[in-house]
């Protein structure tokens, strides 16, 4: 009888894959994503955990490029929050801190209510108005 291989999972919440703005982010966003949920689960020390850019392109056999972009939309979209660091002497290494509950979003889309209003507001006073902000 053939040995049962031993099989390892990650999770990610299914209220981030619904949510309209990861469903507009890129194809190689939401792999890069999966990605970072995986290593979440492997190399986290609690709520963050840390690898180069030049390790995740190997693992995923991308340019290092490719990496930065689909970080960069991570990031901007507010997905993923990171903090550069130094391995050693020449080692840039980048911390992640991944989302992975839609609350950040609420606190997102409240702010650029919030922005677009102050903008729209601002637009319609006179300049003479002598209205500060």
């Amino acid at each position: 009888m053939a040995k049962k291989k031993s099989v390892q999972y990650f999770t990610t919440a299914n209220d981030i894959l619904d949510h309209p703005l990861y469903k507009r982010l890129s194809d190689k966003a939401k792999v890069y994503y999966s990605y970072l949920c995986k290593n979440e689960n492997i190399f986290s020390d609690g709520n963050q955990f840390y690898r180069s850019n030049t390790d995740m392109a190997k693992d995923l056999g991308w340019s290092i490029d490719k990496v930065k972009r689909a970080k960069a939309e991570l990031v901007k979209s507010g997905f993923v929050e990171i903090n550069i660091g130094e391995s050693g002497k020449t080692k840039k290494i980048t911390f992640y801190y991944i989302h992975e509950t839609t609350d950040f979003l609420i606190h997102r889309e409240r702010q650029e209510i919030l922005d677009n209003l102050t903008r729209e507001v601002k637009r319609d006073i006179e300049p003479t108005d002598n209205i500060e902000f």
